[in-house]
């Protein structure tokens, strides 16, 4: 006769959600002609990494522009010293 063993079920370690990323995001615009002209501003003084990250806020449509993802708190000072410079100052940090 044989013997079967059952063995307890090993635990399971707990998903670990993807590590965040850090974007500057200095503009969201329902009209993606104002996101573009906003992100082709960004892109010709220079600054790297902008993007139009479409999304909906209550049902409407909405294009956020957003510089990112920054390696770390070293490149966003860089960044946001660029953007004051530019004239920007209603920028703020974004993760995702």
């Amino acid at each position: 006769a044989g013997s079967t063993s059952t063995m307890p079920p090993l635990p399971m370690a707990p998903e670990m959600p993807a590590p965040s990323q850090s974007f500057l995001q200095t503009g969201a615009f329902s009209q993606v002609n104002n996101a573009t002209r906003e992100r082709d501003r960004l892109l010709k003084a220079g600054i790297h990494g902008v993007l139009i990250v479409p999304g909906l806020v209550k049902g409407r449509s909405y294009y956020k522009v957003q510089i990112g993802p920054l390696p770390d708190g070293i490149t966003a000072i860089k960044v946001i010293a660029e953007l004051k410079q530019m004239g920007f100052h209603g920028f703020y940090s974004v993760e995702q």
